[in-house]
């Protein structure tokens, strides 16, 4: 029996992710995945005491309140301003679910995260592809009359190149009416992060992650 006859035309059409090469020793710290060569700080350990590990086998709390506290202090914003999630993939996910659809385009790179092409075939979203200049920057005026969700990864993966942070306020006070998405997954590598804009404007949403 073939299994894809149980797919979806969207799910059809995508290109399965192909993982690197996994070593099979244990010896290997694997910086592609963002391994860490050191062991988790001793005040990691003290909190996961057996008072704390006797505790998981109970739902935790759905609202993540002590996190969202803590991230909004950390950040300075409110509580409701963070949305955790499972990895910055969910989130992702979530907003191009959200704010892209019927008669909501989207609009990426064409040198970027593989992630927001897989999730606009999986949702069967109208999708526009910007290229790249020359030198593999990315020019905000490219996108500054896209009428639907605007999605950048700042700095850029692959490329490793960024946009400063008055770039961003341009194209997110540009139209207060669609969403733009900056993906800050590797902004602490050489970018300047642009949550202090998240109080100013709520078209702008910001998605980090710790994994990097």
């Amino acid at each position: 029996m073939d299994n894809n006859q149980f797919l979806s035309q969207e799910a059809r059409i995508l290109s399965p992710y192909t993982p690197g090469e996994q070593p099979k020793e244990n010896n290997f710290i694997k910086l592609n995945t963002n391994e860490s060569p050191f062991p988790p700080s001793p005040q990691v350990l003290d909190i996961l005491s057996r008072e704390e590990v006797g505790k998981l086998n109970l739902y935790p709390d759905p609202t993540c309140r002590d996190l969202t506290e803590a991230a909004a202090e950390y950040y300075d914003l409110k509580p409701e301003n963070i949305i955790p999630g499972n990895g910055s993939d969910e989130i992702l996910a979530f907003a191009f679910r959200a704010f892209a659809g019927q008669g909501k385009p989207v609009a990426y790179a064409d040198i970027t995260y593989g992630f927001y092409q897989a999730q606009s075939a999986l949702f069967g979203l109208d999708a526009k592809i910007i290229e790249l200049k020359q030198d593999y920057s990315l020019d905000i005026n490219d996108y500054i009359n896209f009428p639907g969700m605007i999605v950048i990864a700042n700095p850029n993966a692959p490329t490793g190149m960024a946009i400063e942070v008055d770039q961003i306020e341009k194209l997110v006070k540009y139209d207060l009416n669609r969403v733009v998405l900056i993906d800050e997954a590797y902004v602490d590598f050489g970018a300047e992060s642009c949550v202090k804009l998240i109080k100013k404007y709520e078209n702008l949403l910001v998605v980090q992650t710790f994994s990097k």
